[in-house]
């Protein structure tokens, strides 16, 4: 089995190294074909076809939900279409419910793959995704995000703090520098993952490109508090 069947059938694959494998294979014909979008059902049979993988259930979310993201801005502007992205990009395939909370590195993670493969074109998420966000914040008792939550940030939380509240303090910023230190790691494994992936045509060895080089850049950022 090479290389791209080994990924395609882990669990360890990212959904961003899922994409970048299809995306050499078939072009962006599974993105935007005569009949447009493919279907799970079409994606599935095509990687069996074309790989000879038999895609878990879990990899096959992670891809639905990394197109989700490339062909249409729902993930930015819908909270149930932000929550279904989240899961999916997570692996969580289709068992899981909207009432279940997310926890915050797989928050953070979920937003940074996605920001990853399409940045917002504006600074602005919907306002249910940010209160959503800010939940899950203050779910950790903490005033002061990860780096890539920052858009949900709450300054007026910061009003009431007094100088008898240090102790507090270093444990919410040792709590959000681990979530921090979680998504560099998570980066430096994706970079390593798509670094594996040998003889990309021509269009997809510059998306490698781009996107290693914006990950090289995630993880020199000082995000330490």
């Amino acid at each position: 089995m090479d290389i791209a069947a080994t990924l395609l059938a882990s669990d360890e694959a990212f959904a961003s190294t899922l994409l970048i494998i299809l995306l050499d294979r078939f072009g962006d014909s599974f993105l935007s074909g005569e009949e447009g979008t493919w279907t799970p059902e079409t994606l599935r049979l095509e990687i069996k076809d074309h790989f000879n993988v038999d895609i878990p259930d879990d990899n096959l979310g992670k891809l639905i939900a990394a197109i989700a993201v490339l062909t249409t801005d729902n993930f930015y502007r819908s909270l149930p279409s932000f929550l279904f992205t989240v899961h999916g990009l997570l692996g969580d395939g289709t068992s899981w419910s909207y009432a279940e909370p997310i926890d915050l590195e797989d928050l953070a993670w979920g937003m940074q793959e996605a920001i990853l493969l399409s940045p917002p074109q504006e600074d602005l998420f919907d306002s249910q995704i940010v209160a959503y966000c800010q939940t899950m914040i203050k779910r950790e008792g903490l005033l002061a995000p990860p780096a890539v939550l920052t858009f949900a940030k709450e300054e007026e939380a910061y009003g009431h703090i007094t100088s008898y509240d240090e102790d507090v303090m270093i444990e919410q910023a040792d709590r959000t520098n681990a979530v921090n230190e979680y998504i560099e790691e998570q980066i430096q494994k994706l970079l390593q993952q798509i670094s594996s992936i040998p003889s990309l045509n021509t269009s997809v060895d510059f998306l490698k490109a781009a996107i290693m080089s914006e990950l090289e850049a995630l993880y020199a950022e000082d995000k330490w508090l």
